[in-house]
């Protein structure tokens, strides 16, 4: 295996102590055999949402999705690397992050983070028992239903439905009354339709 990462480096400009700012990384594998992704070790400020490990196939077409958080604590300068643990020759391939923890105050409203398509990320933790939190993003105000199918196609609970604001939303699902196995989250909005696969584990 041969990872292969999209960025090398990530800023994240400003952001107001006590919030959260997103970015994507995608992680490509352009060698043979299966690579695996065991961990990341990260700089105070910052953490990655994703499942391990994370297999990445080989393949041009074939890429996964890690999405890397900014979350100052204090009003400071965060730098440092996120080294990326694996199976290949690159056994600590490392980013570069970098960003500003700033005053809420000095920080207009208006300039949070809008993505620019809709998305409905990877729930964290997964596998979960009892809770796990997922992240979607509207580029624009709309109607956005998010619900949790069992693996029947079965309604078990929807987490929002009504008109949200652009920017990044979280919501938690509790499975406390739920079984084990295998749950779809759906991110509905007008004929966009998006699923991601969930398993709680009691």
């Amino acid at each position: 295996p041969q990872i292969s990462v999209d960025l090398q480096s990530l800023s994240f400009g400003d952001v107001p102590v006590g919030s959260d700012s997103l970015r994507d990384l995608w992680i490509q594998n352009t060698g043979g055999s299966p690579l695996l992704v065991t961990g990341f070790v990260t700089p105070a400020g910052y953490s990655v949402l994703s499942t391990l490990p994370l297999v990445v196939y080989s393949g041009s077409n074939t890429r996964e999705r890690v999405i890397v958080q900014f979350s100052p604590a204090v009003e400071q300068e965060y730098g440092g690397s996120i080294l990326i643990a694996n199976n290949s020759s690159h056994s600590s391939y490392s980013v570069q992050v970098h960003g500003f923890g700033v005053s809420p105050s000095s920080v207009d409203a208006n300039s949070r983070e809008i993505p620019s398509d809709f998305y409905l990320g990877q729930n964290f933790p997964n596998p979960f028992n009892p809770k796990t939190t997922m992240r979607y993003g509207v580029p624009h105000s709309a109607f956005v239903n998010v619900e949790v199918f069992d693996a029947l196609g079965r309604s078990v609970a929807t987490l929002f439905s009504g008109i949200v604001q652009p920017g990044i939303h979280t919501l938690t699902w509790d499975g406390s009354g739920s079984s084990t196995g295998m749950y779809f989250i759906r991110m509905k909005t007008g004929d966009r339709v998006v699923l991601r696969k969930m398993m709680l584990m009691k």
